[in-house]
């Protein structure tokens, strides 16, 4: 028995470090050895089951289903894996299937799910083993998923080991429930590449974030306690890591790696207020990593290294701008006004160039209208291809109410840049190191009418308060002021 669990080790080892995320398999279940009257407390189940009675639950032995695996249909129920394995959808189908779900038996369109309903779901614990995807299951099925029902409090998900690869699978998706879920100490294997209904196109899937493979949903700005996403490992996913709706949140302590081929590929999505998102390791495949979009988020403490490679389709090749370390952008379908009281400090951010752009601090769409800070962080940016690389870039922006100082920039083609719809900006008190090609690059588009952005900022200017090289790189449309020091230099369109 010891040589055989030595054996099993070594395996799980190599499959933890495998370079090539799509080719990871579920390593079979270790069972500890026990000795008679060592079982878990509760009922012990050896087959899937729908349950309706509250209380402890482990399981006797490894399960499987066709299709749902358990439903959760009482308050109260902890379900212990008792260190076992559960295999969901091997009976395949079209309507969506999660291993563990709940849902109110009125609710038949959303989530949609096919399997038992009920009309309380709250109090859930789940913890303790292995939960792995049949590659019969139908698309959409996650491993986790809640939609509307009577839930009192949202599920405590921790020390699960998931496996899923199906189109549009997710290790956890819930819509409608109250704020309040842990998600804690998971290890996920996301193999998913495709993440589209049926005739659903590329721009459609990802913009409802699809692709997340923890989607916490629906009631956008959702007050109340907030979620504790914690300590988990993220390995791959088509679009994203983490994303939740709900205001006061805390996402730390996180080690995600996405390999992205859809667009809005952060590690961390913040779409909701006073979120906390801090001493994660960021550090995709491909893909970008954090997105703020919300009022008094806090990004502090993390460790960024990001890179976008040439495989969306959508883009035909590199995501529009690239990759960036951490965004913030006004996003007015989300927010009435730009994001106020944002501060990120203390990151460590490193973003590398090769086929596609790569940027440190990206700013979009802000105006005047708000107070944020960037500070304390550590930017460094390299190019080994033919993108640029940048420490700072905006765009249709008047960042007025963003203040960057403080920070340690060491970029290899320029310190910063300002594209094509615009910008205006004042910029000191930072470290500058390395010697890039240019200071600033003027990327702007001159107020040409047939600008893309809504928000365009014209006419674009930018002041470096610090001395440094007046090295200034002018488009070939722009009309920028830029200064740098003592020194002006005024960029003349069609020259």
């Amino acid at each position: 028995m010891f040589v055989r669990l030595l054996l099993l080790a070594g395996v799980l080892g190599l499959l933890v470090n495998a370079p090539a995320l799509r080719t990871l398999k579920p390593a079979q279940t270790r069972h500890s050895a026990r000795t008679p009257g060592s079982e878990p407390l509760g009922t012990a189940l050896k087959t899937c089951r729908d349950l309706r009675v509250s209380g402890k639950y482990y399981l006797s032995r490894d399960v499987s289903s066709t299709g749902v695996c358990f439903g959760i249909d009482a308050d109260n129920i902890d379900l212990n894996l008792n260190g076992h394995s559960i295999t969901y959808g091997t009976g395949g189908g079209t309507k969506p299937t999660p291993a563990i779900e709940g849902h109110d038996c009125w609710s038949k369109a959303n989530p949609g799910y096919e399997g038992p309903c009920g009309s309380e779901h709250g109090g859930l614990e789940v913890h303790g083993g292995t939960i792995v995807q049949s590659k019969k299951a139908a698309p959409f099925s996650p491993v986790f998923g809640f939609g509307q029902g009577s839930f009192d409090s949202a599920p405590y998900i921790h020390n699960i080991r998931a496996w899923f690869q199906n189109t549009g699978a997710q290790f956890y998706n819930s819509n409608y429930l109250p704020a309040g879920a842990r998600i804690e100490n998971n290890t996920i294997y996301d193999n998913v590449t495709d993440i589209q209904q049926p005739g659903q196109g590329m721009q459609s899937a990802r913009s409802a974030f699809q692709g997340q493979a923890i989607s916490i949903g629906q009631n956008a700005q959702n007050p109340g306690p907030g979620d504790r996403i914690k300590d988990n490992r993220i390995e791959g996913s088509p679009q994203g890591g983490i994303r939740t709706v709900n205001q006061n949140s805390v996402i730390s302590g996180n080690d995600i790696s996405m390999n992205a081929t859809y667009a809005n590929d952060f590690c961390v999505d913040v779409p909701a207020n006073n979120t906390v998102v801090t001493k994660n390791n960021c550090h995709p495949r491909s893909g970008r990593g954090f997105h703020v979009n919300a009022d008094h988020v806090i990004i502090a403490d993390n460790i960024i290294s990001v890179i976008e490679l040439k495989q969306d389709p959508e883009y035909g090749g590199c995501e529009s701008g690239g990759t960036y370390g951490v965004q913030l952008e006004f996003d007015s379908s989300f927010l009435s006004s730009p994001p106020n009281g944002v501060v990120v400090k203390g990151n460590t951010i490193t973003a590398t160039a090769e086929a596609c752009q790569a940027v440190g601090l990206r700013l979009t769409e802000m105006t005047p209208a708000a107070r944020n800070t960037f500070t304390g962080n550590t930017i460094k940016t390299t190019n080994s291809g033919d993108a640029h690389d940048f420490g700072i870039s905006t765009d249709s922006s008047n960042n007025a109410g963003v203040t960057i100082s403080g920070n340690t920039f060491d970029d290899q083609y320029a310190y910063a840049d300002g594209e094509w719809d615009g910008y205006s900006f004042t910029i000191g008190h930072n470290t500058w190191r390395g010697s890039p090609a240019y200071t600033f690059a003027a990327l702007d588009g001159a107020c040409d009418p047939k600008q893309d952005g809504s928000g365009a900022e014209c006419p674009s200017s930018a002041r470096f308060i610090d001395r440094l090289p007046n090295k200034v790189k002018c488009g070939p449309e722009s009309a920028a002021t830029v200064t740098i020091g003592p020194e002006v230099t005024v960029c003349k369109p069609n020259q």
